[in-house]
């Protein structure tokens, strides 16, 4: 619609300055005139349609349509109009359409630990372990690296429980987030590794966190590692 307001616009404002037998640069101005005026008169609408366009976007990315919301968004962008970013909307930062690459594994040892989760040794081999997930505000932060690509990731953990323990995490990045239920396992020294659900990364994003949002038991679980997947690929 815009489009096509834009080229009605350009044709009649041709036609009023050709018949009126002037020269180039003054049939340039009159377009101009023109262009600024439907920009102004449509601005009401473009604004409407890229609400519109964000919604889209959003609930494509639900559904894991990414390619299908990086052309929403990229239709978005083209309207040239800035939106706030309230609910999440809006936001300015570009995805990117770029392979989302071999995916990305980190440790334990990597996070930077808050509200009380502390890292320990894990029994056996000795590797870094998680713990202390048992009071609200328990979270961890792992640095994402630089050059990541864009695109949907399966979030797979390796961690440990026992019976009574489980509840709710929360895993996000810049923009995206992913809520989802983490049951109880069979002993602290019993390691399993499972894919929780996808979440949409954004290129270059620069830090992942993966938050306690519900406690069922005593302790959540014991962490491992979080890898990050590539939808569509073999892990």
């Amino acid at each position: 619609m815009i489009r096509t307001l834009l080229r009605v616009a350009v044709a009649t404002g041709g036609c009023l300055v050709v018949g009126q037998e002037a020269g180039v640069s003054p049939m340039k101005v009159r377009l101009l005139e023109w262009r600024d005026a439907v920009e102004k008169e449509t601005r009401g609408l473009r604004e409407q349609y890229a609400q519109v366009l964000a919604k889209a976007e959003k609930e494509l990315a639900a559904k894991r349509a990414y390619g299908a919301a990086a052309k929403v968004r990229a239709e978005r962008g083209s309207l040239g109009v800035a939106m706030g970013e309230s609910g999440g909307e809006g936001k300015k930062r570009p995805v990117a359409d770029a392979s989302a690459g071999s995916g990305v594994t980190l440790l334990a040892e990597q996070a930077e630990a808050v509200g009380g989760v502390v890292l320990s040794k894990g029994e056996g081999d000795g590797k870094g372990i998680l713990s202390g997930w048992v009071a609200p505000g328990s979270k961890v932060r792992w640095k994402l690296p630089a050059g990541m690509s864009g695109g949907g990731y399966e979030v797979e953990l390796t961690f440990s429980g026992v019976e009574g323990s489980g509840g709710r995490i929360e895993v996000k990045e810049g923009y995206y987030r992913l809520g989802a239920d983490v049951g109880a396992g069979s002993g602290w020294d019993e390691l399993r590794t499972e894919v929780v659900g996808t979440l949409r990364v954004l290129a270059d994003s620069p830090v992942l966190e993966l938050s306690m949002a519900a406690l069922k038991g005593g302790e959540l679980f014991r962490l491992r590692s979080l890898r990050l997947i590539p939808v569509g690929t073999v892990p």
